[in-house]
């Protein structure tokens, strides 16, 4: 009788635990449904900004084409070419991924209800929601240069810097795929994803103290490029990923609320000292600074951009209401392109050189007016819509799938331990 009212008494226990569980992962998915929007609006918007500015390089003849022809700035393509100035700055939209990178990170683990850290769990997850699509968008650049090389756009395979990029090695021991130079962040994602367990610790011992010792290493390291180019190095930006990962710690705490008058300064400041750094380097002064000097300023308005897209993003989910008013089929446009944002990033370059190769074959030379662009920002947002459906969504659900399966033998095992007659 005493043996079978121990079973019942675990079998109750099971039960309570799970529902218990499933109540508290409705409640998580509930919170994590409502703040998706802000997170995937903003995502989105960095991954078409970058869009438009990478957009520049093959299909538009530049701002140069205007300055070296005046005869063409008192033309339609002149006022819309000074319409699209804004493009130049849009780069900076990898900061904004950057800052959103370390929220969505460390949101599940964020606040005294977050789940445990599980390193193997972690690391798989990880491994199939950055590496499978990334393979791929090397390999898709590959066969750009391929097509390139052979019709004579290009002077060689670059296969070495192709074969690194495919390791994640391309930033310590060679060169930026010619056909994908963007590819340069996964890595840097990589590096974060791998300290991440020391910023999980941080987090949950101080804030304060995690994000002022990601400043001080941001820092110091920016100041080193002085001495030898780290562009391509995560130590720079790791403040602004440290930065999400403390937003969603104090969100999942309750501490975030609006931002002060005296936040929103610094927000703007920033931003404009961020503005000033790009067009700096944009403006041609690499020749008259030299290399040390341009990557030092490059790499503060980085910083500068990671500070004012933190606060953009604090703001974003204190006032969530302001994502609302968007119409639905904007709202649905928004959501799905947050979805495929890491797609579309991945994509559009090699894309763009192809269109690009093409469209000088045809015409003779790039074209003049900057809308022509937008029928290509389009393509590549369908590439993208594909890619996401046929590479990175099933590379997802394998995940989660092989995460779970992880989850639950550890979840035997601790019941193993537990209950030792029970199994």
């Amino acid at each position: 009788m005493e043996q079978h009212n121990t079973g019942y008494n675990i079998h109750w226990a099971a039960g309570a635990i799970y529902t218990m569980t499933k109540t508290a992962v409705s409640s998580a998915t509930s919170t994590a449904t409502e703040e998706i929007h802000c997170i995937s609006y903003l995502r989105g918007l960095a991954a078409l900004g970058v869009v438009f500015y990478h957009v520049r390089v093959d299909l538009w003849v530049g701002f140069h084409a205007f300055r070296e022809n005046p005869s063409l700035a008192g033309t339609f393509a002149g006022f819309v070419a000074w319409l699209s100035l804004p493009t130049v700055f849009m780069s900076s939209g990898v900061m904004l991924f950057f800052v959103i990178s370390g929220f969505c990170i460390h949101y599940p683990y964020g606040g005294s209800n977050g789940k445990r850290l599980d390193l193997q769990e972690y690391m798989v997850r990880r491994f199939f929601r950055i590496y499978p699509p990334y393979l791929v968008a090397v390999l898709f650049a590959f066969a750009a240069q391929g097509i390139g090389w052979h019709y004579g756009f290009l002077k060689s395979l670059d296969g070495f810097n192709y074969e690194l990029s495919a390791f994640l090695l391309q930033n310590s021991f060679g060169s930026q795929p010619e056909c994908n130079p963007a590819l340069w962040t996964i890595p840097v994602e990589v590096a974060f994803y791998i300290f991440f367990p020391l910023v999980y610790l941080g987090l949950r011992r101080s804030c304060f103290s995690t994000l002022a010792a990601g400043l001080v290493i941001s820092i110091l390291a920016i100041v080193s490029s002085l001495l030898a180019p780290i562009q391509s190095s995560f130590l720079p930006h790791w403040f602004t990923w440290i930065a999400g990962a403390t937003l969603a710690e104090q969100h999942k705490q309750g501490n975030l609320k609006q931002p002060s008058l005296g936040i929103f300064v610094l927000g703007i400041l920033s931003f404009l000292l961020a503005l000033l750094c790009t067009w700096h380097v944009r403006a041609g002064n690499a020749f008259v600074d030299g290399a040390g000097v341009v990557g030092l300023v490059t790499l503060a308005g980085a910083l500068a951009y990671g500070i004012a897209f933190g606060i953009l993003l604090w703001w974003s989910l204190v006032n969530r209401w302001f994502y609302d008013l968007a119409p639905l089929s904007l709202h649905r446009f928004l959501l799905h392109l947050g979805a495929i944002s890491y797609s579309l990033y991945l994509f559009h370059i090699p894309l763009f050189r192809l269109c690009g190769w093409m469209w000088t074959s045809q015409f003779g030379e790039k074209p003049v007016n900057y809308l022509v662009t937008f029928p290509f920002v389009i393509l590549a947002v369908v590439v993208a819509s594909l890619a996401y459906k046929l590479v990175e969504a099933p590379a997802h659900i394998a995940g989660r799938k092989l995460a779970y399966a992880i989850k639950s033998r550890h979840a035997v095992r601790a019941r193993a331990v537990a209950f030792p007659g029970s199994t």
